[in-house]
């Protein structure tokens, strides 16, 4: 009802751990544990949002970054996981992504930092070579943070949300100065380590589909053995491309890999070609081509041969 409380903390107790306390009409005098003094006795600074960017990353619906003479537009997919929209559709690798949104978020201004340190740090800011600037885009709005670097490659950063240049730790720089390659999904496939339901294998020799059912794989009407089964699976789920080549590809087929995942509703088909002693890879309805490695192309044509029935009950 408008009335206001006054409690007066007084000095420690001589056995320690505790402090004198009272209220500011009453008599009486009472002990509080120190840490309810220590939770109370703080200064402005203390209290002050020392975050650079306040967005909350499960409403954040877009992420800007310019860097390295580029512009990299992040978004979300039909599968909730993250893309690279700009400079043209692209699929993500959601860890590096997901570690830039927590840099971001992790960013904060020194509390001790003095008066004549942020004019400092605002000189240096404005002398310093632009490193790269992030744009988040959430449902609070946009919220932005520019990040430049001074001779003595220390990092400075200025954002739309706290007043004033802070300075950052290199952390922050190794995650925002980056190209669109290194943002790039170099997993062939993207079911990780969700349990595929069907797997179909296409060679120049032949072709066969792996089905799940309940515990057991099928094939064909057959019980296949469930561990060569799954060292296909490994084996696909590791595929990775060592390069994106902007041109190139083609070549004599070498094996196709159709995954089905998540009950059905997600199908991913691999056409891997060789070509001048190089393998390539491209995903069905994609335009980007995936240079892989020699040496794992020949474990995945390895683990696909041996897949093998299951042994009659008994059968060492």
């Amino acid at each position: 009802d408008g009335q206001a409380e006054e409690i007066y903390i007084g000095d420690e107790v001589p056995t320690g751990y505790a402090h004198y306390a009272k209220a500011k009409d009453d008599a009486r005098v009472y002990t509080i544990a120190g840490y309810t003094k220590s939770s109370l006795d703080k200064t402005p600074n203390d209290l002050r949002d020392r975050r650079l960017l306040t967005f909350e990353s499960d409403k954040l619906a877009r992420l800007t970054l310019r860097a390295r003479g580029q512009e990299i537009e992040f978004g979300k997919d039909a599968q909730n996981d993250w893309a690279i929209l700009k400079p043209r559709t692209l699929r993500a690798d959601g860890s590096q992504v997901e570690d830039l949104i927590r840099k971001l978020q992790d960013a904060r201004m020194d509390a001790y930092a003095t008066p004549e340190d942020l004019k400092k740090f605002a000189s240096a800011f404005a002398s310093g070579t632009r490193v790269a600037t992030v744009t988040i885009s959430s449902q609070g709005g946009d919220q932005q943070m520019e990040i430049r670097r001074d001779w003595e490659k220390n990092y400075y950063a200025r954002t739309s949300v706290a007043e004033g240049v802070h300075k950052v730790g290199s952390d922050l720089d190794e995650a925002v100065d980056k190209g669109v390659d290194d943002f790039r999904n170099r997993k062939l496939f993207s079911f990780g380590w969700s349990d595929p339901t069907s797997v179909e294998v296409r060679r120049p020799d032949g072709a066969a589909t792996y089905t799940k059912s309940g515990e057991k794989w099928m094939a064909g009407g057959k019980e296949m053995d469930a561990a060569s089964v799954q060292a296909l699976i490994d084996k696909l789920r590791d595929l990775s491309a060592t390069a994106f080549p902007a041109t190139g590809g083609g070549g004599e087929l070498v094996i196709e890999p159709t995954v089905t995942s998540s009950d059905g509703k997600r199908v991913e088909k691999v056409t891997i070609t060789g070509a001048g002693g190089k393998f390539y890879a491209k995903r069905d309805g994609e335009p980007s081509i995936y240079e892989l490695d020699a040496a794992a192309v020949e474990e995945l044509q390895k683990a696909a041969r041996e897949v093998k029935e299951q042994a009659p009950s008994g059968d060492n």
